[in-house]
């Protein structure tokens, strides 16, 4: 396929999604959301793989893993970062360790909870699998540990102010720690989160 072609493919695909990003639910309050209504989404084609850090195709496959996986933190339509997965967040003095507190009560699809062993489980995956296309983007931190069930704690191997960005991308998207012990083939079913 020539450039042209390509750079046009890519901006059809931006023009598509420009209004799914520009205002998402994540911009809404949490009492703004209507947790039992029915989504209904269609696409042309189905993406190769469900499993964020693998998809090779991360323009065809947003549109699907953003409904499945919650991120730690979003963006909202102003660019700000917003709670999702964390609640809240705070860097230390010398900006080099981001403490995080989790949502109460987040249960994945296959009923498994979400914990602070589970998000570190996830954040590992994602930096440290060969495979990863996404572990570039957690390159600035150094190692995640969960303090306690509701605390996850970042380290950061130098100040990097786009840390909590890149965890509103597919790299900070959590995946069911009870699926990657179980051996699920997250590229054909994906345990969502549910939030």
């Amino acid at each position: 396929m020539n450039v042209k072609k390509q750079v046009l493919r890519v901006a059809a695909v931006c023009v598509a999604f420009s209004p799914f990003f520009a205002n998402p639910v994540n911009a809404q309050s949490e009492g703004d959301i209507d947790r039992s209504a029915t989504l209904r989404y269609t696409f042309s084609t189905a993406p190769a793989d469900l499993d964020p850090p693998f998809a090779k195709n991360p323009f065809q496959v947003m549109g699907y893993v953003l409904p499945i996986y919650d991120t730690l933190v979003r963006m909202d339509a102003k660019g700000g970062v917003v709670p999702s997965l964390a609640t809240s967040w705070n860097f230390s003095d010398d900006g080099l360790i981001l403490t995080m507190t989790l949502r109460d009560g987040v249960k994945f699809s296959d009923g498994s909870d979400l914990n602070a062993a589970v998000v570190v489980k996830s954040l590992v995956r994602t930096k440290t699998d060969p495979a990863s296309l996404l572990a570039g983007q957690l390159a600035s931190f150094e190692s995640f540990e969960a303090t306690n069930p509701s605390t996850v704690t970042l380290r950061l191997k130098q100040r990097d102010t786009a840390a909590l960005y890149a965890l509103s991308t597919g790299a900070g998207m959590i995946v069911s720690g009870k699926a990657l012990d179980d051996g699920v083939k997250l590229g054909e079913e994906a345990p969502a989160t549910g939030y």
